[in-house]
């Protein structure tokens, strides 16, 4: 229970009814029901996800004649995936490794061997390599303003930003402690799309001479990795009972107070000017593409005992 001094006449052992606010209680609703004893650590659910992998390789050679040789191969990896947050419905609760993910991986490549001469041999190379995974929370694509239910107004209500925005509250976490944090709605960093290419081309040339073999080469490659994660997109709320604690002591054992106390003027100069929560709000932003390239060359000599034939 809490105690508002300014009110302890009218309501010595709680927080008067006038003074809640609604949306806070709908929002402390969504918690579920223990199911166990206990003032922490009591509940407990074993919600199911699912993981489908499906992959294939394909590969070709082809001997055109007896100094030219040409492969192909072409390799393909879907793996979507479902991995459910600690609470059902809108609570979710879930972190940025949680929810529905998508996981596609392709590559292909395709090699030429020429051989010039017995001892002298040249192998062409090019290929390249590309990862999807698209990683959302559960309601991300439910565009019905979800949040406006609960009183949180001015959330975009875009594809893949849906859903409730992360709601943190100290001592409502899996532990004793009054500073750990619990959490309502999904993780601040989702939606996430993150795309990775590479594309290479390598030379190879390798002479014999006599005893000697050597070998020369480079190596071009193509590098992107372009990332969407906009931070904060459906923004972020902390109660923290910095509001509503004794002054100057962080203590997290009163922040329920400060999600339900409707803000009002403070009576103490000193103080903070209202009773109310700390909230974030950042504009969706997308990691730019960056490629690069590298250039690599060698140069290596063998000496052995043995001639070609």
């Amino acid at each position: 229970m809490f105690v508002i001094r300014s009110n302890a006449r009218a309501c010595p052992t709680t927080i008067c009814p006038n003074r809640l606010d609604q949306n806070a209680v709908k929002l402390l609703q969504l918690f579920p029901a223990p199911t166990a004893a206990g003032i922490y650590s009591n509940y407990s659910r074993g919600p199911v996800g699912t993981d489908r992998a499906d992959q294939f390789d394909v590969r070709v050679d082809q001997n055109f004649s007896d100094k030219d040789q040409v492969f192909g191969r072409y390799s393909y990896a879907d793996e979507p995936s479902f991995k459910p947050g600690p609470f059902a419905g809108y609570a979710d609760a879930g972190g940025f490794n949680q929810g529905t993910q998508e996981n596609r991986n392709q590559g292909a490549g395709l090699s030429w061997t020429h051989s010039f001469s017995p001892t002298l041999i040249n192998e062409a190379r090019i290929g390249f390599n590309r990862e999807r995974v698209y990683r959302v929370q559960p309601y991300g694509d439910d565009t019905s303003n979800i949040p406006g239910k609960f009183g949180i107004q001015g959330i975009p209500q875009t594809q893949g930003n849906g859903g409730l925005p992360s709601i943190l509250i100290s001592a409502l976490g899996q532990a004793s402690s009054p500073n750990v944090l619990g959490q309502l709605g999904s993780a601040e960093w989702l939606v996430s799309e993150r795309f990775s290419s590479t594309y290479q081309i390598t030379e190879n040339l390798t002479k014999v001479y006599k005893s000697h073999t050597f070998k020369g080469g480079m190596e071009i490659q193509r590098i992107s990795f372009p990332w969407t994660a906009p931070p904060y997109s459906r923004g972020e709320f902390d109660f923290r009972g910095s509001y509503t604690s004794v002054p100057n002591k962080t203590d997290g054992s009163t922040a329920r107070a400060q999600m339900l106390l409707l803000p009002i003027p403070t009576t103490y100069p000193a103080e903070s000017a209202i009773s109310g929560a700390r909230t974030r709000f950042r504009r969706p932003t997308s990691a730019p593409s960056l490629p690069t390239r590298t250039i690599t060359a060698s140069i290596s000599r063998t000496t052995g005992r043995s001639r070609p034939s």
